[in-house]
């Protein structure tokens, strides 16, 4: 059951603890508890990570910044906008010049 959590947020980056919990059928805490086991991470940062990873490929594919910030799970692009600068170091609109897969 537990094995499914990678897959799991790697499919819906956007996948809240409470969602994915209710999904395996297993308490928050559970799942909060294996990730940091495997990951040596909190749950919020591996989704994190995994949300950066999975708009990095979709900019790469042709969406905007706007669509892959609410396809990531973003409420308004500028929060997608603050965490690639804050965590990759570059704005979006720099990976879109970089990563558009012509």
């Amino acid at each position: 059951m537990f094995l499914k959590i990678p897959k799991a947020i790697a499919c819906n980056p956007a996948l809240s603890l409470r969602e994915l919990s209710n999904t395996l059928g297993v308490s928050r805490k559970q799942v909060q508890l294996f990730v940091k086991s495997q990951t040596g991470m909190e749950f919020r940062a591996v989704r994190k990570i995994c949300r950066l990873c999975h708009s990095v490929s979709l900019l790469a594919s042709g969406h905007s910044i706007k669509e892959t910030a609410l396809n990531c799970g973003y409420n308004h692009p500028g929060n997608y906008t603050r965490a690639v600068k804050k965590y990759l170091g570059v704005a979006p609109s720099e990976l879109l010049k970089t990563t558009t897969v012509s």
